[in-house]
């Protein structure tokens, strides 16, 4: 099933028909889901020999692809228009930058809108949101949470780095990386830009899952800006943030999988076949955010740069009772009353406990189910180059 989707991507990218034979219909789907590839693959596999309830199936999953971006592309404009009104300089993420490299946008699904707010003015693009029913969904130290009317998630972040590995530190200067676009609208140059990418998908990996999709959108963005890139600047920010492996594996794998070369992947860089199948296997399986049906999105946490020498018990505590600065975001009313903190942790643990004590349970399961895999995932970090 993996080679398939492999062969299937390739067919896509090239804009080439896939006319073979798909034994497991129901598996593919889910396979494509679990790894955001719906979008981009199934315009390109071909009606012709298929069951009617594949074909059904299959102009459902593009009805539903499509109808998501044309409503995440208005909220787009509409956010665009706004903080260009309000004079709110402003920077889109992940999602609505990767999403151009595609054919089409609808081929690259988005869960939200991410938005970098580059003054940190996050009162003043509440008060703009409200204006436009935009509701405030929940806050937290990376971002604030919002959601329309219609569904469409937006995170407002008021930085890039959130703290989960103080070796990024090239994220906290944002500022230096900036290109003006258009009024209040700026991106990133693409060295600094393909480096954010990475970082993100680093956090992923440590923190839940990746699936190949997260891999994909590195390749094409290194073939897409590869004349753009500064060799000797990425270079440098990758040995001091030793990501330079992270960075090599990427490269690799999208020539390995999707036979997208780049001339920033080193001529001589290998990795061993068993270790290639093992890293591979690991992200088809583990899916976009560790959500695939067989993966446990709890168990990298034990095996992250942070928590690799703790017992389960600990990373559990660490969650259920965040840190004073994560605390303050989730309950803005500690910014100014500090002396509250033993209040809100029991609030916590009382919401923990009462409203979500089924997701509750099913972590400490999952948590402590994890112990099993630490080993191997420990290995798949490893060869990442992630520690």
């Amino acid at each position: 099933m993996k080679t398939l989707i492999t062969e299937l991507v390739v067919k896509a990218l090239s804009k080439e028909t896939f006319e073979g034979k798909i034994t497991d219909e129901r598996q593919i789907f889910v396979r494509l889901m679990e790894n955001g590839l719906s979008g981009l693959v199934l315009p390109y596999i071909s009606d012709t020999n298929r069951s009617q309830s594949f074909v059904t199936y299959k102009t459902q999953v593009l009805y539903d692809y499509v109808t998501t971006d044309l409503k995440q592309q208005k909220v787009i404009e509409l956010l665009r228009k706004t903080f260009q009104e309000h004079q709110i300089r402003f920077v889109f993420l992940k999602g609505t930058r990767v999403k151009e490299l595609y054919e089409h946008t609808y081929m690259r699904g988005m869960g939200d809108i991410d938005v970098l707010l580059l003054d940190q003015e996050l009162q003043k693009a509440e008060k703009c949101l409200k204006e436009l029913n935009i509701n405030l969904v929940s806050r937290s130290l990376a971002h604030d949470l919002y959601e329309t009317n219609e569904g469409v998630l937006i995170e407002l972040h008021p930085r890039l780095d959130h703290e989960f590995n103080d070796k990024y530190v090239l994220f906290r200067n944002t500022l230096d990386y900036l290109k003006p676009l258009k009024g209040y609208e700026y991106t990133f140059d693409e060295t600094f830009e393909l480096l954010y990418l990475m970082y993100h998908l680093a956090k992923h990996f440590e923190s839940s899952g990746v699936g190949l999709r997260s891999i994909l959108d590195i390749g094409l963005y290194a073939k897409r800006y590869e004349d753009n890139i500064d060799n000797n600047r990425i270079e440098t920010y990758l040995i001091e943030m030793k990501m330079k492996r992270f960075y090599q594996v990427l490269l690799f794998l999208n020539k390995k999988l999707f036979q997208i070369e780049t001339d920033l992947l080193d001529a001589g860089f290998m990795i061993e076949n068993d270790k290639i199948e093992a890293l591979v296997d690991y992200i088809f399986v583990s899916g976009i955010h560790g959500k695939g049906s067989q993966f446990n999105p709890m168990a990298p946490r034990l095996s992250n740069s942070k928590n690799s020498k703790k017992r389960p018990f600990r990373v559990l505590l660490q969650t259920v009772f965040p840190s004073l600065k994560h605390m303050k975001e989730m309950y803005p009313i500690l910014k100014k009353n500090v002396w509250l903190i033993p209040l809100f942790y029991l609030v916590r643990l009382f919401d923990l406990a009462v409203f979500r004590h089924k997701e509750s349970a099913k972590k400490v399961k999952l948590l402590n189910q994890g112990e099993k895999e630490r080993k191997k995932i420990e290995d798949i970090f490893d060869t990442l180059g992630l520690y």
